[in-house]
């Protein structure tokens, strides 16, 4: 839970996959869009800003529809396998 209290925060990310792991539930399942977009609407309330791994279709979708500030389009490990298929 967001505690406005916190003015230090400047962005609040979430992050996808840990939240799937959290929840048990699967990417892009309906269970997790709702517990994100609450979560998104209670970082908008407080004025914070919102970071979201952008990694499928859904989660774009949720992106412009919430104008998400701080966006991601891959994870670390992801893009250091793909540098390392190419060496």
């Amino acid at each position: 839970m967001l505690i406005p209290q916190v003015f230090e925060l400047d962005v609040i990310y979430f992050g996808t996959y840990d939240l799937s792991k959290e929840y048990n539930c699967k990417l892009g399942s309906p269970k997790l869009n709702r517990i994100l977009i609450n979560s998104i609407k209670k970082v908008i309330k407080f004025k914070k800003k919102v970071g979201l791994m952008l990694n499928s279709q859904n989660y774009i979708s949720i992106s412009k529809k919430y104008k998400i500030n701080f966006q991601l389009m891959s994870v670390d490990s992801e893009i250091i396998s793909k540098a390392a298929k190419n060496l």
